[in-house]
């Protein structure tokens, strides 16, 4: 009977563990767009040589990983990635904009700068921007 009840309990557990996290998917799943492509083009915000490089390798990062991505730069994309100095809490945010069907990506140099270990920002600021455009690619 103790077996009995034991499993009962688990089965009854693992089914609102369950239903609560479909709940909060679908509803975080309102956010993102429905693009239905890894392949895409960006265009940078107004970005200095090293920010140019860290966005560059941000997408080379996804290029190369065999996820079969394709992220190019044109100049008249409506997709932005800029970074800048934010009094924010976020190192990296995403925004999808469904009126115009596109994204913006902003990295955060102010609190990059506040955290990164010694020498180790630009290697943050990459992660941050690979990281971003992973939500870009519908990855939560």
């Amino acid at each position: 009977m103790h077996v009995k009840r034991t499993i009962f309990s688990a089965l009854v557990t693992s089914l609102v563990l369950t239903l609560g996290t479909i709940g909060v998917a679908n509803a975080y799943d309102c956010q993102y767009d429905a693009r239905p492509t890894r392949q895409f083009n960006v265009r940078y915000g107004s970005l200095s040589p090293q920010w140019t490089n860290v966005m560059d390798s941000a997408r080379s990062y996804w290029n190369t990983s065999g996820a079969g991505t394709s992220i190019g730069t044109t100049p008249g994309s409506s997709a932005v990635m800029e970074a800048g100095n934010y009094n924010t809490d976020w190192y990296g945010f995403y925004t999808w904009n469904p009126a115009i069907g596109s994204f913006n990506i902003k990295i955060n140099g102010q609190l990059l700068s506040s955290n990164a270990p010694s020498g180790q920002f630009w290697t943050w600021a990459k992660s941050t921007a690979t990281h971003e455009l992973g939500h870009a690619l519908r990855l939560k």
